[in-house]
């Protein structure tokens, strides 16, 4: 079982006609992790395009989730050097 959180609306009406659970938000947003149930969780895995908006996500899994295992695609060896210094796993 799956949760996907997606900022595009587009892709979340694209993924929920293949019976996917997709969440409509920010992932950097605190309130948006809470209602997909990300607690819950027994890995995140971060497979944002925008570099920065991954780091974010990350910084915020880390504050709130510091012990949930996250697994994220870098962009580029700048990018997985950010996200590894903060434990995040590429």
């Amino acid at each position: 079982r799956y949760t996907v959180i997606e900022p595009s609306a587009d892709q979340v009406d694209f993924s929920r006609r293949f019976g996917s659970v997709v969440h409509y938000g920010d992932p950097a947003r605190p309130e948006t992790l809470r209602a997909a149930r990300v607690c819950e969780a027994r890995v995140f895995v971060l497979a944002i395009d925008d570099p920065e908006h991954s780091v974010r996500v990350a910084r915020t899994l880390r504050r709130l989730y510091p012990a949930l295992p996250v697994i994220a695609r870098a962009r580029n060896r700048q990018h997985a050097f950010a996200l590894m210094d903060l434990g995040i796993g590429c």
